[in-house]
């Protein structure tokens, strides 16, 4: 009985979700999923916020979406843009066009998707996301590490280095001959400024960087050089 009950609570709470689902190429390439009537704040000062609405005698199924100018969802004047409820067996993967789905998980979106990392943050100490939407990106080809930069004999990778993570750049195309500089440097664990406005009354975007201080593993003193010239650059 008891387990009943608690599978009954379940059932009755279980979040009903939305998703936004776009393909490229026949394959899956975005998913946006959204819990059914409830704010995200999607930028600093803008939120949204999608309705499902049931099928009646005279119309479809529905999704209500409401585009607010501020980020709580608290003006009562929105008119919504409304869109179809697609079943997922009626998707055409071919069509480019962007597909709404109520409580139906698009196919292969475990296997073929990555939720995508968000890392703005709208305060100094990293708490409050920029972004609450949950978002998956697809079919991703893995990335080459090691890119030229532009027309230079330059090459560069993002990576982890004694505790910081950075775009650091190389003397040859395998990115082993380190050129000893880089740019965009961010202290592991540390919630640190990424935009910073040239208008003092628009909002500071900060960031922070969970990774592994390297410092034991390597210790090469190219490496300890580089991050030297980088701290000189950023105060000189």
């Amino acid at each position: 009985m008891f387990i009943l009950f608690v599978a009954f609570i379940i059932s009755f709470t279980k979040a009903e979700n939305i998703y936004s689902v776009s393909y490229a190429n026949g394959k899956l390439s975005v998913v946006d999923v959204y819990e059914d009537k409830k704010c995200y704040k999607i930028s600093i000062s803008t939120s949204v916020k999608y309705v499902y609405v049931a099928a009646t005698d005279s119309s479809a199924a529905k999704i209500e979406q409401y585009t607010y100018l501020v980020k709580d969802c608290s003006d009562e004047t929105i008119q919504p843009e409304d869109f179809p409820v697609t079943a997922k067996k009626d998707i055409k993967t071919s069509n480019a066009n962007r597909y709404y789905l109520y409580n139906e998980e698009p196919d292969n979106m475990k296997t073929e998707c990555s939720l995508t990392t968000n890392n703005e943050y709208d305060d100094d100490s990293c708490t409050i996301k920029v972004s609450e939407v949950v978002s998956y990106m697809c079919n991703i080809p893995k990335n080459v590490e090691c890119h030229q930069h532009s027309q230079t004999n330059f090459y560069y990778k993002t990576q982890t280095k004694v505790g910081y993570y950075g775009t650091f750049y190389f003397l040859d195309k395998n990115c082993t001959q380190e050129a000893n500089f880089g740019k965009s440097m961010n202290k592991c664990g540390v919630c640190s400024p990424i935009l910073v406005p040239l208008d003092k009354d628009k909002q500071v975007i900060y960031s922070i960087y969970q990774c592994e201080d390297e410092c034991i593993t390597d210790g090469s003193v190219s490496t300890f050089i580089a991050m030297i010239i980088v701290v000189l650059f950023f105060f000189f």
